[in-house]
């Protein structure tokens, strides 16, 4: 038999709507001079709504003796219900109440109005009503009436919003229900199948509870007038709300870049940024850097046990630690993932040609100290231990929105604070619902980072690929060009859309970084070879500058894979980074020269072992710790 409703609906339907809602409904619209637009449409939906919803009850009732039966056959059956007279009777007073207001200046003039009904139910009906408001009017000042008729609309807005969460879970839930029945009557289905079954449903679940979230407290029911724009600032309870997120909930991350902060203030809660490029232009770089700049730039926001989430989709664990330690650490990649190489084929010499599996072992605790050494001064020096940075690996597209929202709730129990999530990338992600197309699918994929980023209030930053005809600097970079789904932009905030310029060098867009030609010549040479011009632009601002998509230009350093505007910035690190690699490649050929240097500094690299005790305060330290 087919579901016509879910038993959420029907139970929430079943206890809400009945003569005693319908009373407040009447006495409201009876006590109100004149109903406001808005309000009034939310109302006659709402009747259309509940009509439709008691038809579809009937239905699923009926269809258990009939097979097929129409809404015209139900009506038939139900016009002489109570309860579906209730319905019609509100909805004809609610368009009467509209039609006439401008007639009324006296409150209660309009229930006088109301005809006399030759039905005895709805009477009855109008007879309780009456007494009910001339109870009111002859118990209650002007002042005291006004303070009534609030009151109603409070409890008449909490059934209307209980009623629509309940109604956007119904899909959901009668998939449950589905699922429940069809676990129970068949006999050979696998547990395997049941089980992955039960898993698909509830990571929807997760994701459509928090999108259909009441913003009802129980306290506060009145916050659904902000809905509406019936609310005044004279009230004191929005003026709380927005003090109350503005003090304990609203955050505002800076970078010290200035193409973010000075351009669109900065990455703020609640909101999605998404970075588009071509493929192989920079997305996952400029991922990496953006969670650098944000942490260093607010350790004063953060605490212990505050954390910023990089989720990679893509890269493995490998990869994307030499991208980190290169970006976090201001090191050459190719020096990186030299130390990487060579690591690994001197573990595999010590292992398999000279078989000594001690010498292995040695090997690999030194290798591990250095490592560490790498870490501290890349990670550590970034987070100082004032917030956590965690990666997690999942480069199976097999990801979703439902398994962020498990992460951060997982973490929190752990009393661990999310406080800005990365995501590398939205495009190998999976939506919480099943799409026959990757457009519908890309575009909820969006929708359903926006609900975790409202539920927890934090930003999400990510990036998508753009179509490959961007890679041709003729074409205006546009939303036009996003790839695979235009959904992406209609359900993002903040669209950052960039290429490289691969046929020309930085001296050529040298007016929008200042560039210094005073810098000695090699150093100067050098820069513009390692070097490569991004053109961006913002195609997408929430509440900012609409001329902000105006075309201009950033650098893209390949010494350290960071992005600059800023020349002077760029020659700084650029400085740091030789001494940085320096050190690095001392350390390679302390790797490749291995059995020589055991030899010679066994004593220091056993006193290095523990690698609590390895610091980074100060430059000598840390060629000690490395062996240099």
């Amino acid at each position: 038999m087919q579901k016509y409703v879910s038993k959420l609906e029907k139970v929430v339907f079943e206890r809400n709507i009945n003569e005693d809602f319908f009373l407040k409904f009447n006495m409201y619209l009876l006590f109100e001079d004149e109903v406001k637009e808005a309000t009034y449409e939310t109302f006659s939906l709402f009747i259309d709504d509940i009509k439709k919803t008691y038809l579809n009850i009937k239905k699923e009732s009926l269809s258990k003796f009939v097979s097929s039966i129409t809404n015209e056959d139900i009506v038939k059956k139900i016009k002489n219900e109570y309860l579906y007279k209730l319905i019609e009777f509100t909805n004809e007073l609610l368009k009467l109440k509209l039609e006439r207001r401008a007639l009324f200046e006296e409150e209660l003039t309009f229930l006088y109005t109301i005809s006399p009904n030759n039905d005895d139910l709805i009477n009855g009906f109008i007879k309780k009503l009456k007494e009910k408001v001339e109870e009111i009017i002859n118990t209650k000042s002007k002042k005291e009436i006004k303070k009534y008729k609030e009151i109603l609309l409070k409890e008449i807005f909490t059934i209307i919003d209980v009623y629509y969460e309940a109604k956007s879970l119904s899909s959901i839930a009668k998939e449950y229900e589905s699922l429940l029945d069809e676990i129970e009557k068949s006999s050979n289905i696998s547990l395997y199948s049941t089980l992955s079954k039960f898993k698909d449903l509830f990571s929807r679940a997760f994701i459509e509870t928090i999108e259909s979230k009441s913003n009802i407290e129980s306290e506060n029911s009145s916050d659904l007038y902000s809905k509406l724009s019936i609310i005044s600032f004279d009230d004191d309870i929005i003026k709380k709300a927005v003090v109350n997120y503005i003090c304990d909930t609203y955050e505002v991350f800076k970078t010290n870049l200035d193409f973010v902060d000075k351009k669109i203030g900065g990455i703020e809660s609640e909101n999605i940024y998404v970075i588009c490029a071509p493929s192989n232009h920079g997305k996952s770089l400029m991922l990496i850097q953006l969670a650098k700049k944000l942490i260093e730039s607010n350790l004063d926001k953060f605490d212990e046990n505050d954390a910023i989430l990089f989720v990679t989709l893509e890269d493995n664990k490998i990869k994307l630690s030499r991208r980190i330690f290169s970006i976090f650490g201001n090191i050459h990649p190719k020096a990186v993932k030299e130390l990487f190489v060579v690591g690994h084929r001197k573990a595999k010499k010590l292992k398999h040609y000279y078989k000594d599996e001690e010498k292995y072992n040695e090997f690999k605790t030194y290798f591990e100290n250095l490592i560490n050494s790498l870490y501290l001064n890349a990670i550590y020096n970034v987070c100082q231990n004032k917030v956590k940075f965690f990666i997690q690996d999942r480069a199976d597209s097999q990801y979703s929105s439902s398994d962020l929202l498990q992460t951060i709730s997982t973490l929190k129990l752990r009393n661990i604070n999310v406080r800005c999530v990365f995501i590398d990338y939205i495009d190998l992600m999976n939506s919480t619902r099943n799409y026959d197309s990757d457009y519908n699918e890309q575009g909820q994929i969006i929708k359903d980072l926006r609900a975790l980023a409202k539920e927890f209030h934090i930003p999400i930053v990510t990036v998508t690929q753009l179509k490959r005809e961007a890679e041709d600097n003729k074409k205006e970079l546009s939303n036009a060009l996003m790839g695979d789904s235009y959904k992406k932009v209609r359900n993002s905030d903040y669209i950052l859309m960039m290429r490289q310029v691969f046929d020309a060098t930085i001296e050529k867009y040298s007016e929008h970084y200042g560039f210094d030609l005073s810098l000695d010549s090699n150093i100067l040479e050098d820069i513009i070879n390692q070097t490569i011009p991004v053109e961006y632009a913002y195609t997408k601002l929430k509440d900012t500058d609409k001329t902000l998509n105006l075309k201009s230009y950033l650098i893209f350093s390949k010494f350290n894979l960071q992005f600059y505007d800023n020349f002077s910035k760029l020659v700084n690190d650029y400085k740091e980074n030789k001494a940085n690699t320096e050190k690095v490649i001392k350390i390679i050929e302390n790797i490749e020269n291995y059995e020589k240097f055991i030899l010679n500094n066994s004593n220091r690299i056993n006193n290095s072992n523990n690698t609590n005790n390895i610091t980074n305060d100060n430059n000598e330290e840390f060629e000690f710790d490395l062996g240099i």
